[in-house]
């Protein structure tokens, strides 16, 4: 059993890929798995405490996805990266310690799919701990934005702006 406080799921160990279809992942769902993929088609929300001090070794999430809750993925500090689609509208973090990255390893890096940061993603929703926040890059090739930003080379590769030839390519 996996859980927190009064959410506790059964979750069999040898479960090591998981696609979510639909719905939301509520709170504590996947708290403190371990090393599970896990792929998010159809969600809606990632609840809060969703992943919370687990060791999954990749999330996935699609387009469906539009709301990240407190704690959503802290303590996941395996993970080097995260991928949040554009249909992300809603990442819920009142202060630094409660962003869904709470916990993180500092040299992970956070990708997204929106040119900018959207209005409604919290002041703090990519801290890692009280004082400092995860590199984040934006996808565009607009401009160079202040956090970095990331595209698909030929390949499928991403490259960021941290990589001079990719920057003199442009």
């Amino acid at each position: 059993y996996y859980g927190l406080c009064s959410y506790w799921y059964y979750i069999p160990s040898s479960l090591k890929n998981v696609t979510v279809t639909g719905g939301n992942i509520n709170t504590a769902a996947f708290c403190r798995v371990p090393n599970i993929k896990v792929t998010l088609n159809g969600v809606a929300t990632i609840g809060t405490y969703a992943f919370y001090n687990g060791t999954p070794t990749s999330i996935t999430m699609s387009e469906s996805v539009t709301k990240i809750e407190e704690h959503a993925f802290s303590g996941c500090s395996g993970l080097t990266s995260i991928n949040i689609p554009s249909s992300v509208t809603t990442i819920s973090a009142s202060s630094s310690s409660y962003s869904p990255f709470y916990g993180w390893n500092s040299s992970a890096v956070i990708y997204c799919e929106a040119s900018s940061k959207p209005s409604g993603w919290g002041a703090y929703w990519n801290y890692y701990n009280s004082t400092n926040a995860l590199k984040t890059y934006y996808q565009t090739t607009d401009c160079i934005h202040e956090d970095g930003v990331w595209t698909y080379d030929s390949t499928g590769e991403i490259k960021t702006s941290d990589d001079i030839a990719w920057i003199v390519d442009v």
